[in-house]
């Protein structure tokens, strides 16, 4: 069974670091984390590129330009 569990952001890298040790340290069978960027400016994508290669769980990212709070969240 696959587990996702999805996130909108913009400029959250420093937010994003701590969630993603949080979700390494645990063991849920089938995660999947799928963050969706809005158009971030603060390097985020070169991070999350980073924390997939480490990562114990399938990680995704989904970058677009900023379109607001309501566009992040319909995917």
């Amino acid at each position: 069974m696959l587990f996702t569990s999805f996130t909108p952001t913009i400029n959250g890298r420093h937010t994003r670091l701590r969630h993603f040790e949080s979700l390494e340290v645990r063991t849920i069978p089938g995660l999947e984390r799928l963050w969706r960027d809005g158009g971030a400016t603060d390097g985020t994508g070169k991070s999350w590129a980073n924390w997939s290669r480490a990562a114990s769980f399938r990680l995704r990212y989904h970058y677009q330009a900023n379109g607001g709070k309501h566009v992040a969240a319909s995917f």
